[in-house]
Order: structure tokens, then sequence, then C-alpha cells
């Protein structure tokens, strides 16, 4: 990192990784593969992980990566399913 900042955590190998959504005090991320994590978003520690279908990067098919709107947490789970959450 730069001068002005240091790192506070970081992972395992993961993966593949996708984008990250942050809710509250919680990071979400998925990888291509079919496990959505959760971590503290302060800590870095892992508090949980949810299988989900596989991610596609076909033109065709959608992304699988979580959303917010900052109070429900949306996670297709496959390509007709979505879970939404309130963290």
């Amino acid at each position: 990192m730069s001068d002005n900042g240091q790192k506070i955590w970081e992972t395992e190998n993961l993966g593949y990784l996708e984008c990250p959504v942050i809710v509250g005090d919680k990071l979400y991320i998925r990888n291509i593969q079919e496990t959505l994590f959760t971590f503290e978003l302060t800590s870095g520690k892992e508090i949980g992980k949810m299988v989900v279908e596989q991610n596609t990067h076909i033109k065709q098919e959608p992304s699988r990566s979580p959303n917010s709107n900052g109070r429900f947490l949306v996670i297709p789970v496959d390509s007709y399913t979505l879970v939404t959450y309130q963290p």
C-alpha cells in the first residue's frame, strides 16, 4: 500500500473472486466456483459461507454475485432462485 495507508487484514486463497459487497459490518464475496463467503469487515474473520451455483462468464448469463441496497442482501443462489437476507 502507499505511504498513507496500512493493511488491516487479508484472506487466504479463496479462488478467483467476484466483486465484494459490504452490508453493515460484514463483507460478502463469492468466488467463481460455488462459494459465497462472509467476513467481519474490521477483523477479516470468516464467519460464514454458503454454497451457490457456479458463476459463469458467458455473455448470455447474468453474474451471480450478491448485491445490496444497504439494508437487504440479495443472493442469486442459482439460475432460477434469489434469496434475500436482512443481515
